[in-house]
């Protein structure tokens, strides 16, 4: 893991669709990021060992989780990285 990588962590990278656990897989391995995955993707093959995944909306979900990442890794329409809006003014 390169050094940028290690100042970012603990990294979670975000998928909704079985293309975006797929680009994100290389992204999980090799910084050692968590792979969240909605219930739907679960049967998508070749997921990461620390692949988690949440029953919530994706906007609760990223409620929950947003104060335990440094970094968060996005893979799906630019429009729904929206409701991190919110977020964001908290910080």
């Amino acid at each position: 893991m390169n050094l940028i990588a290690q100042e970012f962590q603990p990294i979670a990278a975000i998928a909704t669709t079985p293309t975006a656990v797929k680009l994100l897989q290389p992204i999980c391995q090799t910084l050692g990021a968590t792979l969240w995955i909605p219930e739907s993707c679960q049967k998508t093959a070749n997921l990461p060992p620390n692949t988690q995944v949440y029953t919530d909306s994706l906007k609760n979900h990223l409620t929950n989780i947003w104060q335990n990442y440094c970094a968060i890794v996005f893979c799906l329409a630019s429009g729904a990285v929206a409701i991190t809006k919110p977020l964001l003014k908290k910080s």
